[in-house]
C-alpha cells in the first residue's frame, strides 16, 4: 500500500514539475515598426510605439538615399529627431510617449530606403 501511495506522489510531484515548466514565458521582445521607401513611392511612416519603461527609443535608418527622416510625437506630431542625408542608429532618451519616424527621399531621387524605431 505505501508503494502505491510513494508512486502516486512522484507521478503528481512529477506531472507537476513538468507544468511548472511549461508555464516559464519566453523573453519579451521590443516592440518595433518600419517601413521602406522605393522608387514608385518617395516616402513612408512607420506605426506608432511607444517608449520603453526606461523611456528610450531607437531609431535606425539603411539605405537612405538624398532625402530626410524624422521621429515624431504621435499626439502633437513635434519632431523629437530628425536628419538629412545620414545613416542612422541611435538611442533617444528621455521619451515618455508615442512616436513614428518617417523618411521622404528627395525629389528625382530612385532608392530604396528603411527606416525602424523599436522600444529597445
Amino acid at each position: 500500500m505505501k508503494n502505491k501511495r510513494f508512486g502516486r506522489l512522484v507521478a503528481t510531484g512529477s506531472a507537476l514539475g513538468l507544468a511548472g515548466v511549461l508555464v516559464v514565458a519566453a523573453p519579451a521582445f521590443a516592440a518595433s515598426s518600419s517601413c521602406t521607401s522605393i522608387s514608385a513611392l518617395k516616402a513612408c511612416t512607420t506605426g506608432a510605439v511607444h517608449a520603453n519603461a526606461a523611456h528610450d527609443l531607437r531609431v535606425v535608418t539603411s539605405g537612405l538615399c538624398t532625402g530626410t527622416w524624422r521621429v515624431f510625437d504621435t499626439s502633437n506630431n513635434k519632431n523629437i529627431a530628425s536628419g538629412t542625408n545620414t545613416r542612422v542608429n541611435q538611442v533617444l532618451h528621455g521619451v515618455y510617449a508615442s512616436y513614428k519616424a518617417s523618411m521622404r527621399s528627395a525629389s528625382g531621387t530612385v532608392c530604396n530606403a528603411t527606416i525602424k524605431i523599436a522600444d529597445i
